[in-house]
């Protein structure tokens, strides 16, 4: 599998066991070319392993591709959301 997940040996125990293959069954390629971190490249993200649960059962390969916009706003991080914090002040 190819990813530009930044954190490899973080990922491959986690895909290996959601799809319930051994390790050494799994290889996962992060290109040399990926960027610097710019978006989110160290969470976990369920879709990549949704992705290749799909190619395994399509036994071809799937492409995912998504600009810089449709990753920050479906991201774990920089998504879409409005919160709201209350602060005392110390006197």
């Amino acid at each position: 599998m190819w990813s530009n997940f930044q954190g490899p040996f973080v990922l491959q125990p986690l895909m290996a066991g959601a799809l319930k293959v051994p390790g050494n069954r799994l290889r996962l390629i992060t290109p040399h070319y990926s960027g610097g971190s710019f978006g989110i490249k160290q969470a976990v993200l369920s879709s990549i392993v949704l992705l290749a649960a799909a190619s395994r059962a399509l036994k071809r390969p799937i492409k995912w591709i998504e600009d810089r916009a449709e990753h920050l706003t479906a991201a774990s991080a920089s998504s879409d959301r409005t919160g709201k914090v209350a602060a005392a002040s110390l006197r």
